[in-house]
């Protein structure tokens, strides 16, 4: 299962926690994959995809926050 696909499945802390594991996995991994590996860069893209981005309500949810956080892997 790639990353898009445990984000996709995110619904409490504990799937939070384990996303956020695989994340950091995957950076480790695939760091040619990433948009953005410097902590500077990755909180950028956050801030952007936010600010660009319809997908998100104002009610926050775990798998809102996998968005995000996915997001900073590839938004420029």
């Amino acid at each position: 299962m790639d990353i898009s696909d445990k984000c996709k499945k995110v619904e409490t802390k504990k799937d939070i926690i384990m996303f956020i594991e695989s994340l950091r996995t995957d950076l480790k991994t695939n760091e040619e994959e990433w948009e953005n590996i410097t902590l500077v860069h990755y909180l950028e893209a956050i801030e952007a995809w936010m600010t660009d981005t319809e997908k998100l309500s104002e009610e926050p949810s775990w798998k809102a926050f996998a968005n995000i956080l996915l997001s900073g892997k590839f938004y420029e």
